[in-house]
């Protein structure tokens, strides 16, 4: 019998057996159940078990076993009244009744012989009565159960305001006195509690700005709400504070109120993901210098081939050299341009620019990659000027990673469009190709750091899956957007960037002629000593040999040097004119080379220029300060190159 049962069932004790079965058949007919009991001593145990009333006859109540049943009902709970029927002779006013009342004041007498229907009657009241006290009883327990919700929440936020270094606190505005909690011992220190004064507590840097954000909350009602250091002895921690105004019963203030936390383990997280930044834009720089110096020997020595007089020999080869080789150098950019951009370093040089010339030279940049691939590009340029303020190298960087990505992710012999037009006040760019297209799941993240579509092993060019980042956030800069939309696998891809028009028109603006693709040798400088002298310094051997062999080949009279010390010998009986300084070498670095060599009386006119991998403002900076004329990145471009040197 389950416990429900056992609740709501009634106890029989009747002087026979006889009497009991009929009173249970009664009962039951009626659909209550019970449970006939034997004896005093039975029906008491019984009743521990749980039942919604007791039916007895007065010789039960003169039994020597009755103490048995004042026992249990004297240690009812509060909740618990059992009501109990007791069959008597001659009703309420006979010696038998009277007894009974003596014994169970609370007890229903029915006198017999009973009628069926009275028996039945009151039975059912007192099972109603009894569910009334069940339902107290389970009130009661709801309510001790939410107390004891309560009692344990409130510990749990004891421990999480303890976990999370919180310290609940006064600051009395009449007195200057800071109240704080209890754990304000255990975070700050003892110090901390028995100091009558915040502001003794405030470090002496941050205390003015605890006080003018006090007087704001006082006078403004403005939040208070501040992170400040505390000075407690010889322990100084950060502490981030909340707080709002009380006020007097005449509405002036009458205290701040709030919260305050440690946060000093955040303040060094900060600081460490601060230094981790900064070591991450190190490492970028870093690995620039390390993928830009094996070019730089790589373009010397194409240089040199283009100077063969019968070089259409490995023509071809050259050709593909020189591609790796921009290919590498972009990819070396797009990671530079990624840490400015991400560390708010880039600068847009704007002006006012037509971006049909853009495009062209987009197109011109690209052009040789989409003819490899035998694709069949189709450009759309409107009859007017549509001008932007921009920063038109950034503009044709954009556009050219478009263009790139629609030649990699299209098959051989593919369409490609670029379009410009105009659309409510906005210059609209669209590029589009009938490749591999987009799927669903990659299309929301196409602009995302380090995603890529599927390659196969004919796209190799897959480049560092940051190009796409770079073309929005570089969009972005310029007040525009980018969007992408592709119907799925195998139909295409279509980019489109938006970029706000120019206010009025500008003036044509002409793109200067391209460099020619041979660079010739500069100018003789003046016949004067030491004018054609040219010092190539470099730990890089092949580096600084081929650069060299280059110089020679301009009518220079070169020598080559490997280290720092070397450098400076060298320089003390060559005199050059001109040195060629590498700057990330091992022992004495270019920038300490560069300073001695400007030490030296006979050197004062020397030029001196830094080809060097570092390629970071900070590294420009830094070689200027130590006396170069120029800082160039290597791979080195020869038409810059030239140009220098015949100045």
């Amino acid at each position: 019998m389950i416990e429900i049962d056992r609740e709501q069932r009634i106890l029989l004790l009747a002087p026979t057996e006889r009497d009991a079965e009929i009173t249970r058949t009664i009962l039951s007919g009626a659909g209550l159940s019970c449970r006939v009991c034997r004896s005093l001593a039975e029906l008491c145990r019984e009743l521990r078990e749980g039942a919604a009333a007791a039916l007895v006859t007065e010789e039960a109540v003169s039994s020597p076993s009755i103490g048995l049943l004042h026992a249990f009902l004297d240690q009812q709970p509060p909740w618990s009244d059992l009501p109990v029927i007791v069959l008597t002779h001659g009703g309420a006013s006979s010696p038998g009744a009277e007894l009974v009342l003596e014994v169970l004041p609370t007890a229903t007498l029915l006198e017999r012989p009973v009628r069926v229907a009275t028996i039945v009657s009151a039975a059912r009241t007192a099972l109603r009565a009894r569910r009334r006290q069940y339902q107290i009883r389970e009130h009661l327990r709801e309510r001790e159960r939410t107390e004891a919700a309560l009692v344990a929440s409130e510990e749990r936020l004891r421990r999480a305001l303890s976990a999370a270094r919180m310290v609940a606190w006064e600051w009395d505005l009449r007195t200057g006195v800071w109240n704080p909690s209890e754990m304000a011992a255990e975070l700050f220190g003892r110090g901390a509690v028995d100091t009558d004064d915040l502001l003794t507590l405030v470090h002496p840097e941050d205390r003015q700005t605890v006080l003018f954000a006090r007087e704001q909350c006082i006078q403004r009602n403005e939040p208070f709400d501040l992170e400040f250091r505390m000075v407690v002895g010889s322990r100084t921690f950060w502490v981030a504070a909340q707080a709002s105004l009380e006020r007097d019963e005449n509405g002036g203030p009458l205290s701040l109120v709030g919260m305050c936390s440690d946060i000093t383990a955040r303040k060094v997280a900060e600081e460490l993901l601060r230094e981790s930044d900064r070591r991450k834009d190190e490492f970028l720089a870093m690995l620039a210098h390390e993928l830009r110096n094996p070019l730089a020997p790589i373009v010397n020595a194409v240089q040199l081939m283009r100077m063969d007089s019968d070089g259409t020999r490995g023509e071809r080869s050259r050709e593909i050299i020189e591609r790796q080789v921009r290919h590498m150098a972009r990819l070396i950019d797009d990671l530079l341009d990624l840490s400015r951009i991400s560390t708010g370093k880039v600068t847009l040089r704007k002006q006012r620019v037509d971006l049909a010339q853009v495009v062209r030279s987009a197109v011109d940049t690209v052009r040789p990659f989409l003819d490899e691939c035998r694709h069949e590009l189709t450009v759309q340029l409107p009859e007017q000027a549509l001008e932007v303020d921009a920063d038109p190298a950034r503009l044709e960087q954009i556009l050219s990673n478009l263009l790139n990505n629609a030649g990699k992710y299209t098959e051989p012999g593919g369409r490609i469009s670029v379009s410009l037009q105009a659309e409510n006040g906005e210059a609209v760019i669209r590029v589009q190709d009938n490749g591999i297209g987009i799927g669903p799941e990659l299309l929301p993240h196409v602009f995302d750091l380090f995603r890529q579509g599927a390659r196969g092993l004919d796209r190799s060019q897959g480049g560092l899956g940051i190009g796409l980042t770079l073309v929005r956030n570089l969009v972005a800069l310029h007040g525009g957007r980018a969007e992408v939309h592709s119907e799925g696998p195998g139909k295409g891809s279509k980019f489109t960037l938006r970029l706000p028009l120019g206010p009025a028109p500008a003036p044509a603006i002409q793109r200067p002629p391209a460099a020619a693709d041979t660079v010739s040798a500069p100018s003789r400088a003046p016949g004067e000593p030491g004018a054609r002298r040219l010092l190539v310094v470099d730990d890089n051997r092949d580096a600084a040999e081929s650069m060299a062999d280059l110089a020679a080949q301009w009518g220079y009279e070169v020598q080559s040097a490997y280290d720092g010390t070397e450098a400076l010998r060298i320089a003390r009986s060559f005199h050059p004119s001109t040195v060629f300084l590498d700057i990330g070498m091992p022992g004495m670095d270019g920038y300490a080379v560069a300073r001695e060599l400007r030490q030296m009386p006979e050197l004062q006119g020397t030029l001196l220029v830094a080809m060097t991998g570092y390629g970071q403002e900070e590294d420009v900076r830094r070689s200027r300060e130590a006396g170069f004329d120029h800082h160039l990145v290597k791979p080195i471009d020869f038409a810059d190159l030239t140009t220098l040197l015949s100045r």
